[in-house]
């Protein structure tokens, strides 16, 4: 299956990255959520598309925390056939990190 991936959201400015290429396994180094000087925040959202009208797809995600002796923490997202997703914050919304950044895993 195909994906589409990440960009990145900071309160009041946008950095946007353009679409990945499609491809089954992408491994993205560093995705965080943190907050900065002036009330500023940094988080990363994550954008998925399946490329397959004809088939849905499951998205494995694994992080692995910066600095971290523990075990990474995988979950899994389903996309329809031709469907996409967005998951705002992702490291806290599938991950429970309010603040922490780390290495993005994602295989379909």
């Amino acid at each position: 299956m195909s994906l589409n991936l990440i960009s990145l959201t900071v309160k009041r400015c946008v950095a946007l990255s353009l679409p990945a290429r499609a491809a089954s396994d992408s491994t993205f180094p560093n995705a965080g959520s943190a907050v900065g000087l002036f009330d500023t925040s940094f988080v990363s959202d994550l954008f998925l598309a399946n490329g397959d009208p004809t088939a849905g797809t499951s998205v494995r995600i694994t992080y692995f925390p910066l600095g971290s002796r523990g075990p990474a923490a995988t979950r899994t997202l389903t996309l329809p056939p031709g469907g996409s997703q967005v998951v705002p914050n992702v490291l806290e919304s599938l991950f429970g990190v309010a603040v922490g950044q780390g290495a993005l895993v994602l295989q379909s």
